[in-house]
């Protein structure tokens, strides 16, 4: 497979998950299956994929930098999905039987950061570096 077919499933995966998580908080509270974990794992956890897939989906298009050098990939995942997901908090209040929280906010940013801190030295390995650039 060729980077520009990597980048386009990459980038699909990314769309069909980002989606998900949208029509998936954006839905009532009592209509949501039960878990039996904390939500704050699975903010975590659902922030963390959502990382891993945009800043791989950025590094493919763009390389280890946007904006003309300006600001690293990894600097704008953070960047991007911290926004997000402050967005998506205060959106919550507006779902019935949810509401804005600052842990889940925090969880996400944690999932976020964690996901960057682990991708991005993975990115400059020189092995899965061309592996990506092909």
């Amino acid at each position: 497979m060729n980077k520009k077919t990597i980048t386009q499933i990459i980038g699909a995966i990314l769309l069909l998950y980002w989606v998900t998580l949208l029509i998936l908080t954006s839905t009532p509270a009592p209509e949501l299956p039960k878990v039996d974990i904390s939500d704050k794992v699975v903010h975590f956890g659902a922030y963390f994929v959502l990382a891993i897939f945009f800043q791989l989906y950025v590094f493919l298009k763009k390389g280890e930098s946007v904006f003309n050098g300006k600001i690293k990939t990894w600097a704008l995942t953070i960047i991007v999905l911290m926004l997000y997901g402050g967005v998506d908090e205060v959106h919550q209040a507006f779902i019935p039987g949810r509401l804005a929280d600052l842990l889940d906010f925090i969880a996400d940013t944690l999932g976020v950061v964690t996901a960057v801190i682990l991708l991005t030295p993975l990115l400059k390995q020189e092995v899965i570096a061309k592996f990506f650039r092909r």
